[in-house]
């Protein structure tokens, strides 16, 4: 069932590679300035042949045609890619080339791009030059029909998770980073950065983004003199959207209000579903569960239904759904410990099939 099972330490602190007919990755975690250990496994070529019974059923339906490409550069580092064929044709995606029988075609445009959770103002310069800034970066490149951002805003600055605590409030107020207005012009200004005439960019909605309504809601104005305006403008805002009856989402408000150049931005609500290549959902930043429960990668799975997810800044295959890793800077403050992170950002193809790709440093 899951063919990584008891392999998570079998390599030591190594990555590794396990042949098996189902398509998976998994982020093991590793002391925290470590790279994340990644094992993943190869789907395979063989024809499906199992035995008509439970067990049988259940293999037929996660056998994936497909296989990995790694590559290692001069420097030693490694990269992997999924290869995953169409089961009819036998025909695969790999970036911007397309594989068939009668040959291979190049500068092929893909369908979209999820970035790694975004965290704006704490956005990896590494992930910056990779993802849309440097020579060969994945946006000019292979040309995304959609980008879709996770986790965009931070939301450092007032998070709730710090506000009752002394030392760290007094840390913005000693580094003159105690702003939210600021921040969230950052984060406006970032989002700039990613429009293209040939892609469009959809925010999906986050816990991390939705902390900003909780910040105004929850949080008294007169205590907080360098925020008092801005939060009083966007509680005023909410306020008489709730009066009249109109569909509000604050971040959104948030980032048109600092910055025009937002309203070419789609923004999503909570569960607005956005589907590409006709049946893999985009809309979920997976931070809510199922039933009231918490996101995680195997509830997602659960539904039956394609994913493309965010939120642990971790990557994963599981039947169906990946997950991508994360944009910003990888010690965030709040994680302590052994860390599974990563810099990695799905690719979708034309063809619904996908793969996960992630950074070595700028690469």
């Amino acid at each position: 069932v899951n063919p990584i099972s008891g392999f998570h330490n079998y390599t030591g602190d190594q990555s590794a590679i396990i042949p098996h007919a189902k398509l998976q990755l998994e982020s093991v975690p590793t002391p925290q300035h470590d790279a994340a250990k990644l094992m993943y496994t190869t789907g395979t070529l063989t024809k499906v042949n199992y035995i008509p019974q439970k067990s049988g059923q259940l293999a037929a339906w996660t056998h994936t045609f497909s296989a990995l490409v790694v590559e290692v550069d001069e420097d030693g580092d490694w990269f992997v890619r999924q290869l995953h064929a169409d089961k009819e044709s036998g025909c695969f995606y790999d970036l911007g080339k397309n594989y068939t029988p009668q040959g291979v075609t190049s500068d092929h445009d893909i369908e979209a791009v999820n970035y790694g959770d975004l965290h704006g103002i704490s956005i990896d310069s590494n992930v910056e030059h990779a993802c849309w800034n440097g020579d060969g970066n994945i946006l000019d490149t292979l040309r995304p029909k959609y980008q879709f951002l996770h986790d965009t805003l931070s939301h450092e600055r007032r998070n709730h998770h710090n506000m009752k605590c002394p030392l760290y409030l007094f840390r913005q107020y000693s580094g003159n980073a105690e702003c939210v207005r600021e921040e969230v012009e950052i984060t406006t200004a970032l989002v700039a950065k990613l429009d293209r005439g040939f892609s469009e960019r959809v925010i999906v909605d986050s816990n991390h983004d939705q902390a900003l309504q909780k910040w105004i809601v929850e949080q008294d104005f007169k205590k907080d003199p360098v925020n008092a305006i801005f939060m009083l403008e966007l509680t005023l805002d909410l306020y008489k959207a709730v009066e009249s009856g109109k569909e509000f989402h604050t971040f959104e408000n948030a980032c048109r209000k600092v910055d025009p150049r937002m309203n070419s931005v789609r923004f999503l609500r909570e569960d607005e579903s956005f589907r590409i290549c006709g049946n893999i959902e985009c809309g979920s930043h997976s931070h809510n569960g199922n039933n009231g429960a918490r996101g995680s990668v195997m509830s997602f799975r659960k539904l039956g239904v394609k994913h493309n997810i965010g939120h642990s800044h971790q990557c994963n295959i599981k039947d169906g759904v990946y997950q991508s890793g994360m944009s910003g800077n990888l010690l965030q403050g709040y994680n302590k410990g052994g860390s599974s992170w990563s810099h990695s950002h799905i690719l979708t193809y034309k063809n619904g099939k996908r793969t996960i790709i992630t950074q070595k440093g700028n690469k």
